[in-house]
């Protein structure tokens, strides 16, 4: 019985360290590429949407929501979770939504087009959220049949334990 609350210890902390390496070293730099700049990416989006907001008169000015961007990107470009998490990303989500509705509207950009750009907005606040929660991730399961196999770098290894966070799954071996 030892052992196994040994082996289990040794499971959910490792389970723990390759959850915030896979964010770190995986998850992160993804979202550091979709958020782009002023050209293209979800930057862009976010700043498009900030432009239509004070056209239209929905948004008196933009200098706070400008702030705002720095704030997301400042975060981003220190790769700091922490930061990212308090950053005012949920604040700016809408206004990279409506820089994609902007485009369309105003001929820029097919519906295809858009289509892609609305699913990397999703992607990206999708992975804002993970960033955000941190870990560690519960342990849906510990199996003691290495008979399963996960492939790795290092060839296929034994799964003995799969994490689960909002329908994603995180496998870990020996």
């Amino acid at each position: 019985m030892k052992a196994a609350l040994i082996v289990l210890t040794a499971l959910l902390t490792s389970c723990i360290g390759t959850s915030r390496a896979a964010r770190e070293d995986a998850l992160l730099p993804t979202v550091v590429m979709a958020w782009g700049n002023t050209e293209y990416g979800v930057k862009s989006d976010t700043l498009r949407g900030i432009a239509d907001a004070v056209e239209d008169g929905d948004l008196l000015e933009d200098s706070v929501m400008l702030g705002f961007v720095d704030d997301v990107e400042a975060a981003l470009i220190a790769r700091d979770i922490d930061m990212i998490t308090l950053s005012p990303w949920a604040t700016l989500k809408g206004y990279a939504e409506r820089g994609i509705e902007d485009r369309v509207e105003d001929g820029e950009l097919v519906e295809q087009a858009a289509v892609f750009l609305r699913r990397r907005l999703v992607n990206f606040d999708e992975s804002i959220t993970i960033l955000s929660q941190g870990g560690p991730w519960p342990v849906v399961s510990v199996r003691t049949n290495l008979r399963s196999r996960v492939a790795t770098p290092q060839g296929k290894l034994p799964l003995v334990a799969v994490a689960q966070n909002n329908g994603c799954s995180t496998y870990h071996h020996r």
